[in-house]
């Protein structure tokens, strides 16, 4: 009743059902390492890697095909060069579909990977950031919203932002003050019956939290996060540009764009690292 909320649009409801499917496997992969819920998210990264191998590998054949076709694209552009009236371009546009059809070449297959991808990347942040939705099964919006007063009217919390739908940060003030505080609100203890069923999201014996995002105020393993998800993406784009076939770069500009992909792409995630939680 709640996945299919009456007046809700279909798409919402597939959005929905994608996030209950991610979290039913994470909640899986959680049990099965023992509550380690952090253990369990890179399960859930390499077995999604593993799946979309086989896509990826597709996207890759198609990308060496895309570049042996490149020349004979340009020689069909060529022959049409300066003849911007729409029926020349149509022409044009209907040989260089006919020649990706007699080569089999589909440029569009090459986005494949990236739309399967897109929706369970999505569905896990929402996951990450909802955990005693998705994880504990607390369903209910006012339940939450009971626990952050609660929390609240704590000394040490009552200066906290804290958000019902985004509630990862609630986690650690639930196991900090004790269940004890909580009982009283309706489908609590159902849900959380002990801090077992609270997902563990410390690393080391505590000495990272990843509920928290990195911040160069105060220094400490957290850090780690941004700066290894600086040096594996970047290495990891030049190690494909190296071992995949790249066509020849037509002009010194497009070679400066790679250059410039290089390092912007990993540098975007890593200001995605320092705004969004560890985990």
């Amino acid at each position: 009743e709640d996945i299919f909320e009456p007046g809700a649009g279909q798409m919402w409801m597939l959005e929905e059902s994608e996030h209950v499917s991610s979290a039913f496997f994470l909640q899986i992969l959680t049990k099965i390492t023992g509550g380690k819920y952090v253990i369990g998210l890179m399960i859930f990264a390499i077995v999604v890697e593993i799946v979309m191998l086989p896509f990826s590998i597709k996207q890759q054949k198609n990308s060496v095909k895309q570049a042996r076709l490149r020349p004979k694209e340009m020689a069909i552009r060529k022959k049409y060069a300066g003849r911007d009236d729409k029926p020349t371009q149509q022409k044009m546009t209907q040989e260089i579909q006919e020649l990706y059809q007699q080569e089999g070449y589909n440029p569009m297959s090459g986005c494949l990977p990236l739309l399967i991808q897109l929706p369970i990347i999505l569905a896990l942040f929402n996951i990450v950031y909802n955990p005693l939705r998705y994880i504990c099964g607390i369903t209910n919006t006012d339940t939450i919203d009971n626990i952050i007063t609660v929390v609240k009217n704590t000394e040490n919390y009552k200066d906290v932002v804290f958000d019902s739908t985004r509630n990862i940060n609630l986690v650690g003030a639930i196991k900090d003050i004790g269940l004890e505080a909580f009982q009283a609100i309706e489908g609590f203890a159902e849900a959380i019956p002990s801090l077992d069923a609270l997902p563990n999201l410390e690393l080391f014996g505590g000495a990272i939290d990843l509920a928290a995002t990195p911040s160069f105020t105060s220094f400490n393993w957290l850090l780690l996060v941004p700066v290894l998800t600086f040096v594996s993406y970047f290495f990891s784009m030049k190690i494909t540009r190296k071992f995949t076939y790249q066509p020849q770069a037509d002009d010194k500009a497009t070679g400066c764009s790679n250059k410039m992909m290089d390092v912007m792409m990993p540098l975007m995630s890593v200001y995605i690292a320092f705004i969004v939680p560890a985990a």
